[in-house]
């Protein structure tokens, strides 16, 4: 019947094309399960596994197996079921260490479907005897005719002269080596692995993931050509070419290895030019997007780990609600054994009840209440009062006075007194040594006859109303001094509240902002989406961290950020909302400031190859011997990087004028003679450094492009000099071009040159002119010393 309760719910969570259960199900009702199913000993530990099942209903099972029986069993079924057949699992158990076969139908009901591109083996089986093996094995090595042996010794042959290739699975795992493959291997260190990129040499990597990539999403064959790799010490030049194999759709692809040999020497591949240069351009978009699938691969992967967990949890709650079935099952039974001894004690229940209602009111009313007579002397007491007094069952009818309390409290006579005298109650306030604080009350003690015999006194534990109070006062106060601005509205959008922060950022003082609608600090025309964000709120929704500008007293925006929570009333009625903003102006200015250094970095890029590029080009023209014009290239590059290191600790620490400006020149001067320098000795603050190498870079580059450097007796000088004039000392640069090719002023200005004028100006509070005369390229600096120099 359990099984029939299972292939019902199955039937309802999923449909299996081909099983005739389920369909035998939909015909017809079963009464017995022997009507539908053929039952027979199998045990699928050691007998044979059957095949092409199309379901396999195993309920609470694994959960009674040991981890290395459980994996052996799930070997079994992932061999039996058939590609796109069913297992079916208890509630308790899951597929956490054999998640590769199978695929999540319906995770709360425990079904999981075999995958189709997932190849499995026949798991194996200890109980066949040797000697059967052994004839099997006999009997297949006689079966095998001729052309079979033919056709194993002609591949055998063939493989020598053949490409070398692997093939690999989804996973990049590889199941199958041909050809000598063993040169372009190099394993990684650490456990040994199949995976295919720990395999291969690293030069071969990107390559291989690139084509791989492109291989199995096109479902087309895919080529990475030109590849160098060492082989027995030489350089080879090796093509990779990909193809799925039968059409992709079983999972599985072929890597093949072309060696085109060896690479021909440095100088005959400088004479392929530009067409190499685009083509390892090309290559490498190709390897930048096969790491982006990757990537996207691995996020996979994650999410997939974390599907697991959230297995595990609901075990974890299915083993929690079975634990509290069985809770409820004691708890049963105790209520029935309650209800016997009940119904053994009714008499005495009923003799008791007077007394245990008088008792269980005292004790339910959890007040420490304390009876005295006219003679102070304790009459009754509840519970409660032993954390106020030390009191005890001995202590009845013995006075007050002689038992100590646990709070400083030394008029309690007086006040009895008082009481019995004036028929008044008297109320005070008192903490004891934990620091709990209690109203305690004295009230006369009236019998029904109306007659005063004593006095109760009560306590009040009110320590939580004022912790609640101190609270409230702290929130209060937090609210005033916080940075944030907190703004409270009514559902109408009235300003009811309005702290300092509010004030320094709208300019609105307290009195002027409450009363009046929230538009005043919204910009008209974004009053209609502001209007949409109170309509979300009135329903009940929360609005967090949204980017927007609002509207100062001045007239003036301000970039703010908003969070908006609707306020409800004790009956959870939303009556308001209450608004957290956030001044994010400086937040946006260095997005800006990022957008403008990616295009820097951008074009400093573009600058840098096109200066190694002219570098080359010029060495190459003054030293036609190849080891002259290697030493003079290298000494160049090397005087650029040292350029670069050095902006890169001005930055940090300030660098002088002249070495700065020493070092962007340097590439191109090739000689002291080119470049003259005269000023003296400034010290650079760490921004002004970077500003002032960024202008000499764009000046030096523009120059080697077009200037006095693009020439061999073109010379620039620079010279600086500090002046003082308006009660500030100021700086005064000039760079002169001489000697070079005519300049014709462009008809657009480039990036660099408004880096140079705008940038430059701005950063420097001051001003700068690039001025392109025919004599040469002339640019002016003038900007305060105190926003150039570093400090001491």
């Amino acid at each position: 019947q359990t099984t029939i309760s299972s292939l019902h719910r199955l039937r309802s969570t999923t449909s299996i094309q081909g099983t005739r259960c389920v369909d035998q199900l939909n015909s017809h009702p079963i009464k017995d399960i022997r009507e539908l199913c053929v039952f027979s000993a199998h045990n699928a530990l050691k007998d044979p596994p059957f095949s092409k099942l199309d379901l396999i209903v195993c309920r609470n099972v694994l959960i009674y197996l040991q981890p290395p029986a459980q994996d052996r069993l799930m070997s079994v079924f992932q061999y039996a079921v058939r590609p796109g057949g069913y297992l079916f699992l208890g509630a308790s158990e899951s597929l956490a260490r054999q998640n590769k076969a199978f695929s999540i139908v319906d995770k709360k009901h425990r079904i999981f479907r075999r995958k189709e591109t997932v190849a499995v083996s026949l798991p194996n089986l200890a109980v066949y005897a040797t000697d059967k093996i052994a004839s099997d094995q006999s009997a297949a090595r006689a079966s095998t005719s001729p052309e079979d042996r033919l056709d194993i010794d002609t591949r055998r042959v063939m493989e020598r002269h053949s490409p070398a290739y692997v093939v690999v699975d989804a996973r990049n795992d590889v199941v199958r080596f041909s050809g000598q493959v063993a040169k372009y291997l190099g394993p990684s260190a650490g456990a040994a692995s199949l995976d295919l990129f720990a395999l291969l040499q690293r030069p071969l990597r990107p390559a291989a993931r690139a084509a791989l990539q492109k291989a199995m999403h096109s479902r087309q064959s895919a080529a990475q050509k030109n590849i160098s790799i060492e082989i027995d010490g030489a350089t080879h030049t090796v093509d990779l070419l990909a193809e799925p194999v039968g059409g992709g759709e079983s999972g599985f692809c072929v890597l093949a290895f072309l060696d085109r040999g060896p690479t021909p020497p440095a100088s005959a591949r400088n004479q392929e030019g530009v067409g190499d240069l685009e083509q390892e351009l090309a290559l490498m978009r190709e390897r930048l997007q096969a790491s982006v699938d990757e990537l996207e691969v691995n996020n996979e992967e994650m999410k997939s780990a974390n599907e697991e967990y959230q297995s595990v949890n609901e075990e974890l709650q299915s083993t929690n609600e079975e634990l509290e079935t069985s809770k409820e099952e004691m708890q049963s039974i105790n209520e029935e054994l309650q209800t016997v001894n009940a119904e053994l004690n009714a008499k005495n229940d009923t003799l008791m009840r007077l007394n245990s209602d008088l008792k269980n009111f005292l004790d339910s009313t959890e007040i420490a209440t304390l009876f005295l007579d006219a003679d102070l002397r304790v009459t009754n007491f509840t519970p409660a009062m032993t954390g106020l007094f030390h009191l005890r069952e001995s202590d009845y009818q013995r006075p007050v006075t002689e038992i100590a309390p646990l709070f400083a409290y030394g008029d309690l006579a007086e006040d009895v007194s008082r009481v019995l005298r004036t028929l008044a109650m008297v109320e005070r306030e008192v903490t004891t040594s934990s620091g709990r604080a209690f109203i305690m009350r004295i009230r006369p003690y009236r019998r029904l006859d109306n007659v005063i015999d004593g006095v109760v006194v009560t306590f009040m534990d009110v320590t939580d109303r004022k912790q609640l109070d101190a609270e409230r006062a702290l929130r209060s106060e937090m609210v005033v001094s916080s940075g944030d601005a907190i703004i409270g509205i009514d559902a109408k959008g009235v300003i009811l509240s309005w702290n300092a922060s509010a004030e320094a950022l709208y300019g609105y003082t307290n009195a002027e902002a409450i009363g009046r609608h929230v538009e005043v600090i919204v910009p008209p025309d974004r009053r209609l989406g502001e209007l949409d964000f109170r309509t979300r709120i009135n329903g009940g929704e929360r609005v967090e961290n949204y980017d927007s500008v609002g509207q100062r007293h001045d007239g003036g925006l301000v970039d703010i950020s908003v969070s908006i929570s609707p306020v409800r009333d004790g009956a959870g009625a939303i009556t308001g909302a209450s608004l957290i903003v956030r001044d994010i102006t400086e937040r946006v200015r260095a997005r800006e400031r990022q957008a403008l250094l990616l295009l820097e970095l951008n074009h400093r890029v573009k600058n840098t190859l096109a200066t190694v590029q002219s570098i080359a080009s010029q060495t190459l023209s003054d030293e036609p011997d190849p080891r002259a014009f290697r030493e003079a290239f290298q000494e160049r590059l090397a005087a650029l990087s040292r350029t670069h290191t050095l902006l890169s600790d001005g930055d940090w620490r300030g660098s002088p004028l002249r070495d700065v400006l020493l070092a962007e020149t340097a590439p191109y001067a090739n000689g002291a003679h080119r470049v003259a320098v005269e000023g003296p000795h400034l010290k650079l603050a760490p921004g002004a450094s970077l500003a002032l190498g960024m202008a000499f870079h764009e000046l030096a580059t523009n120059a080697a492009k077009y200037g006095a450097f693009s020439v061999p007796d073109g010379r620039v000088q620079v010279q600086w000099q500090i002046e003082n004039g308006n009660g500030e000392r100021r700086l005064r640069l000039e760079w002169r071009e001489s000697n070079g090719p005519s300049v014709i002023a462009p008809n657009r200005r480039g990036l660099g040159s408004r880096l140079i004028e705008r940038g430059l100006a701005h950063q420097l509070n001051g001003a700068a002119e690039l001025r392109f005369e025919s004599a040469g390229v002339q640019f002016v600096l003038e900007a305060p010393l105190a926003s150039i120099e570093a400090a001491p």
